[in-house]
């Protein structure tokens, strides 16, 4: 605390006063009374309110003071204020001595005054009952504030004290206050004189005071909170006391309780706007107020107090650490420029101050922000130049050497000093972060070995700290990125973590203490697991995260995370065809703005599996996103290439051949795939729409091109069209090409494209005449369909054993048929089968000897 006169407000001395041990009152009762008597003089004062509350101030600290008035020539009247009295001088020398150190004082002087006229008795307004009263909840607590503004403001004291020098001289009240003529509350001693002396009262102000001094701020607090309505406090009594209650809230929070920072804030606000003259303590308020809205992360808020701090009282002994504080919520803010005009008034206005070699060093900071690579680099020599060598280093300088080498990069510097600061404080409860740190070097020097055993002691030694914790996460990412090293759980059981690294992940998330540390501990595994190129399961860390805590602070980050890991994961998901895995993983990612964020050329390939899964309205507004510029025409192709495939699922066949006709007459401004898939697929709609010679052209380009390799589909629908325009022997060639390529494939999709093209051959070749080979044909085609017989197909190969000359091999066949299908038509139609070759057999020869 400051020291502090009589003539500035002065209660902060008062504080620090209650935590000291007042001076014994020496027993003059042996003594041989004199004439005189001697008193310490303490202040003098032209407006009685100054003795009033002098007075008031110093009886909770168990002095009793009074009060002489005197009539100076040419000053009018003064009320000298002392402590006393003593018998002899030598006592109040020694009070006088004892009272200066209570009170932050060099000396006081000692007056030697008549016995019997020493007091002058009155009764201040603070002698007036005060009201206790009890503030319950938030409502109230609001309403008191109230209150107090208003008493205040009533009561604010108009006049500072004053010594009685000329210079000092304020409004001269020559009226005598009335109430000089009465008693201090409690009983009154008469003394020898006939004079009244006060007694001591129970004060709560002075127990508040006393408990604020020695950080019982709880207690301080709720006694203040007793006191700031009460009118009878004194003006000077109020403002300590609204002040002490702002304080109390902030030293509170402080020590962890956060909430108590907005009730300082309101109350300092309040004391600053009532007392707006007392500067030495309203620039102390103000910087409180700032590190209120700081610790509550209310950067803006911190930054404009400490601004009008600065402003305001530039010569305050906390506007150093005020301006400094400044930079620093700069910074928070991302205000880099404004930062760094901070800290360079900092270093030139004190040069030598606390944290000059802080402010050099986030100059540096600040300029690596900017992208000033060289200036940071300067900055960052300059704080290093500040310091002694590692040798003579005192601690708390070592290891904030350790921390400026290493984010200069030199690791090797910041790893000595960080040793050396473990061997010389081996001691030290900050050995676990530094064991850390070390951890960090060893690993940026490429040991991870090393790093490994750094972290395995922390774990070992420390195993339920907050730095184990740490430690085990740093050994689960070291595991992830470089899970090489030979260390054996055997002897390192600390290591486990490196193991099994997913696991140690997910253990510290369910371990997490709050809600943000856990979605800090998810984030930090997904870009571990990206930075490992486990795109997979970062995915999945991105999008439990942003599920979890959409409005994390984390969560911006983690969006662009989450879409630079679709945009790995969905050419791997299209190459192997996997629709089902693009759309899922679409879903996951779609609420967290995957569509708005990811390339073009992602989001088609999306679109183009949702087109596969049949999910039109999906499909659609997905490509409103990939909209591509006027140049883009590759991926204007592939997104027309999509929209014809919608057309044609609602049987739109006009739309989508004008779409791939569209597609196509960009020839070779487009990629070879989206050239062959719009081909196939405008074959395909020729095809269906038995528009064979336009499909058949089509199809002839795809099957002539050598670069890409020819599906069994479009061998098929190829024969198809020759077939249709009369080239059956053509037809019959890629028929067999269409069921042997079908053929060796594994899936089911092809084994029924085989089945259809063996059946094509054998109507080619029944037609020609080759039963035989036609029957052969069928059978092939009854193979690859299974169970699922067709009831044509059946009675194709019945007709072909007839007609090749295996009549019991047909009967079989056409029986099997008629208990599968009893209807009437399927007699019919194989009795007539029968005829046929019954008449055949009689007068065929006739027919081809005519």
């Amino acid at each position: 605390m400051k020291k502090e006169c009589w003539n500035v407000p002065w209660l902060l001395a008062v504080i620090t006063a209650s935590m000291l041990i007042a001076a014994p009152r020496v027993d003059c009762s042996a003594e041989k009374p004199s004439d005189r008597v001697f008193a310490v003089h303490i202040a003098s004062f032209q407006h009685f309110k100054g003795v009033e509350s002098i007075i008031t101030a110093l009886q909770p600290l168990g002095k009793l003071p009074f009060y002489r008035k005197a009539e100076i020539t040419g000053k009018g009247t003064w009320y000298r204020v002392y402590e006393g009295p003593y018998s002899t001088k030598a006592q109040a020398q020694a009070a006088a001595l004892s009272l200066a150190k209570l009170m932050g004082r060099e000396k006081y002087s000692i007056h030697a005054l008549e016995r019997g006229a020493e007091r002058t008795s009155f009764e201040p307004a603070s002698a007036v009952r005060k009201a206790k009263v009890t503030v319950a909840d938030d409502s109230s607590k609001k309403s008191d504030l109230r209150a107090a503004r208003q008493v205040a403001k009533e009561t604010a004291a108009p006049d500072s004290p004053q010594n009685d020098s000329p210079g000092a001289a304020g409004t001269v009240d020559r009226t005598p206050s009335a109430a000089a003529s009465k008693v201090l509350p409690g009983k009154a001693v008469q003394q020898e004189s006939g004079a009244e002396t006060a007694v001591l009262p129970e004060g709560t102000f002075g127990e508040a005071l006393k408990n604020f001094a020695e950080e019982r701020y709880g207690e301080a607090l709720t006694q203040l909170n007793s006191l700031i309505n009460d009118r009878s406090l004194g003006p000077t009594e109020r403002e300590r006391a609204l002040r002490r209650l702002a304080d109390s809230h902030y030293f509170l929070g402080m020590k962890g309780d956060s909430r108590h920072y907005m009730e300082a804030v309101d109350i300092y606000r309040l004391v600053l706007s009532t007392y707006p003259n007392a500067k030495e303590e309203n620039a102390e308020a103000l910087h409180r107020m700032g590190r209120s809205y700081e610790n509550s992360k209310m950067y803006m808020e911190a930054r404009r107090e400490y601004a009008r701090l600065l402003k305001l009282y530039p010569a305050s002994p906390v506007a150093a650490e005020t301006l400094f504080l400044k930079g620093r919520v700069s910074i928070l803010l991302e205000q880099y420029n404004e930062a760094i005009d901070a800290f360079e008034r900092y270093v030139k206005s004190y040069a030598g101050g606390a944290y000059a070699v802080d402010a050099h060093f986030l100059i540096g900071d600040c300029c690596s922000q900017l992208k000033k690579f060289d200036e940071a680099d300067r900055w960052y020599q300059k704080a290093l130049d500040k310091l002694p060598s590692i040798d003579n280093m005192p601690k708390d300088m070592l290891s904030k050497a350790a921390m400026y080498y290493s984010k200069l990069g030199r690791h090797d510097r910041s790893l000595e000093a960080y040793l050396r600061y473990v061997n010389l404080y081996p001691e030290d409860e900050s050995n676990g972060t530094l064991f850390i740190q070390i951890a960090e070097s060893f690993k940026i020097l490429g040991k991870p070995t090393l790093a490994l055993l750094m972290m395995n002691r922390v774990v070992e030694f420390r195993p339920d700290s907050p730095e184990a914790a740490k430690s085990a996460f740093m050994m689960a990412s070291l595991g992830v990125k470089d899970p090489f090293c030979n260390l054996s759980d055997t002897f390192y059981p600390g290591i486990e973590p490196y193991r099994h690294p997913t696991d140690t992940f997910d253990r510290l998330i369910a371990g997490a203490s709050s809600p943000a540390e856990r979605e800090e501990l998810i984030f930090k595994k997904g870009m571990v697991l990206r930075e490992g190129k486990r795109y997979e399961e970062a995915f999945k860390a991105f999008s439990d995260m942003l599920a979890m805590a959409p409005r994390s602070s984390y969560a911006a980050e983690a969006k662009k995370q989450l879409v630079d890991c679709a945009e790995v994961l969905v050419p791997g998901l299209a190459a192997t065809g996997d629709h089902l895995g693009i759309g899922n993983l679409y879903f996951k990612a779609a609420p967290h703005g995957l569509a708005e964020s990811a390339s073009a050329e992602c989001l088609i390939v999306i679109a183009e599996s949702l087109a596969a899964l049949d999910l039109v309205t999906d499909v659609q507004s997905l490509l409103k996103h990939a909209a591509p510029g006027p140049r883009e025409y590759r991926y204007a192709a592939r997104v027309m290439l999509i929209e014809s495939g919608l057309s044609l699922a609602k049987n739109d066949t006009m739309k989508a051949e004008e779409l791939l006709n569209g597609i196509l007459a960009h020839g070779r401004e487009i990629d070879e795939k989206t050239r062959r898939q719009a081909q196939e697929r405008l074959a395909d709609l020729y095809h269906d729409r038995g528009r064979y010679a336009e499909a058949l052209s089509i199809y002839a380009d795809v099957i002539g091109r050598k670069e890409a390799e020819t599906t069994a589909r479009i061998y098929k629908k190829y024969a198809d069209c020759l077939r249709a325009l009369g080239h059956e022997p053509s037809a019959l060639v890629y028929y067999k090409k269409a069921a042997d390529r079908a053929g060796q494939a594994k899936s089911e999709a092809p084994k029924v494209l085989a089945a259809e093209a063996y059946e094509a051959l054998g109507d080619c070749l029944y037609a020609k005449g080759n039963y035989r080979q036609a029957t052969i044909m069928f059978e092939k085609s009854r193979e690859y369909r299974g169970d699922d017989e067709d009831p044509w197909l059946l009675y194709n190969i019945g007709r072909g054993y007839l007609f090749s000359g295996d009549q019991a091999g047909g009967e079989k066949i056409f029986s099997s048929l008629k208990e599968k299908r009893p209807d009437e038509f399927w007699q019919n139609i194989i009795d007539y089968s029968a005829q046929t070759k019954a008449w055949n057999d009689r007068f065929g020869k006739y027919l081809q000897e005519g």
